[in-house]
C-alpha cells in the first residue's frame, strides 16, 4: 500500500498499538481523554498518522496506570507538565525575578522542617535528650564555619565528601578556596550524613555518591515547581499577594513533600513481592523406614 505524501516516519494507529503493546481501543480512549494528541497527519476521513514519540508516551501512561494506579486526571496533569518543560517563558521569568529575593530570604532564615523527627517532650525522645539535641543544633548552626572547622567538626574523610557534595550542588558555601564558609543548611546536611553513619549506614552501605540520585530527581522536581508556580501565578495575583505566598511557600510545602515520601515508601514496601527463592521452604517430611522382619 502506497503511503501518502508527508507520512514518512509516522505511524498508523495500529502500528502505534503494536509497538507500545497497548490495545487499539485504549489508544482511541486516550485520545478522547486528551492524554494523546491528535494525529500529525490526517488522510481522508478516518486514517491518521502519529508521531513515533507517542510510543514512549503510551508506555509511560501504561506504567502510571498499571503500576501506580494513578487516575487519568493526575496522569494528564503530569504529562502536561512534562510537555511544557522547565524553561521559563519571559513573563514567568520576570515573575520569579520579583519574588526571588523573598524566597531566598525565607530559605536563609527558616529551619529545615522536622516532620518525623523527635520533638521535645514526645515519646520518641525524653526531655533531657530533646533539650540536648536542641542545644547541639543551635550550636551547630550558630555561625558559618570554614572548611577546616567543618572537617574538624565532623570526621575523617569529610574533605573528600565535601568536594563531592559541592560538585553536585548540594553544598553552597559562600566565598572561594580556603575562605569558603558553610552556612546553616550546609552544616545540617553534613550533620545528617554523620548521623546516618552513626546509625549504621556506613559509606559501603550508603555511599556519598548515591546522593546523586536525589540531586538529579529533586533537581528536576524543583525546576518543575518553579515553572508550575510561575505559570499558575502569572496574571492571577497582585504583587502584594505574590510576595506573601512566596514568603510562606517553603514552610507549607516542605512538610507535605516529606509526608508524600513517607507514604510512597510505605506503598513501595508493601508492593515488594518476595522472590520464590527467598521464601522459607516448607519442612520436608521424611517417611520412616520400616524395619524388615525375618519370619
Amino acid at each position: 500500500m502506497t503511503r501518502p505524501a508527508g507520512s514518512a516516519g509516522l505511524l498508523r494507529v495500529r502500528e502505534l498499538s503494536e509497538r507500545a503493546e497497548v490495545p487499539l481501543p485504549t489508544i482511541k480512549f486516550y485520545i478522547r481523554e486528551r492524554l494523546l494528541p491528535a494525529p500529525r497527519l490526517i488522510v481522508g476521513r478516518n486514517v491518521g498518522y502519529y508521531d513515533p514519540a507517542l510510543v514512549d508516551r503510551l508506555r509511560v501512561i501504561k506504567k502510571l496506570r498499571e503500576e501506580r494506579f494513578l487516575p487519568l486526571r493526575v496522569i494528564r496533569a503530569m504529562l502536561a507538565d512534562r510537555d511544557s518543560g522547565t524553561e521559563l517563558e519571559p513573563g514567568e521569568a520576570s515573575l520569579i525575578a520579583e519574588v526571588k529575593g523573598t524566597v531566598l530570604g525565607a530559605i536563609n532564615s527558616s529551619r529545615v522542617s522536622e516532620v518525623g523527627c523527635p520533638v521535645p517532650g514526645s515519646r520518641q525522645q525524653g526531655d533531657a535528650g530533646a533539650l540536648s539535641a536542641e542545644m547541639a543544633a543551635a550550636e551547630l548552626t550558630a555561625r558559618p564555619m570554614n572548611r577546616r572547622e567543618v572537617i574538624e567538626r565532623f570526621r575523617p574523610g569529610t574533605a573528600e565528601e565535601i568536594d563531592v557534595l559541592e560538585a553536585m550542588g548540594l553544598l553552597a558555601p559562600e566565598g572561594r578556596g580556603a575562605e569558603r564558609r558553610y552556612g546553616a543548611d550546609d552544616l545540617r546536611l553534613l550533620e545528617a550524613l554523620r548521623q546516618c553513619h552513626d546509625a549504621g549506614l556506613s559509606r559501603e552501605l550508603f555511599p556519598i555518591e548515591g546522593i546523586g540520585h536525589y540531586a538529579e530527581t529533586l533537581g528536576d522536581l524543583v525546576a518543575r515547581e518553579v515553572k508550575l508556580f510561575a505559570r499558575s501565578a502569572e496574571g492571577r495575583m497582585s504583587k502584594q499577594t505574590l510576595q506573601k505566598v512566596a514568603e510562606r511557600v517553603l514552610a507549607v510545602t516542605e512538610p507535605m513533600i516529606l509526608l508524600v515520601r513517607r507514604n510512597l515508601m510505605r506503598k513501595a514496601l508493601r508492593e515488594i513481592a518476595v522472590a520464590p527463592s527467598l521464601q522459607p521452604e516448607a519442612p520436608k517430611q521424611h517417611k520412616k523406614k520400616e524395619k524388615a522382619h525375618v519370619g
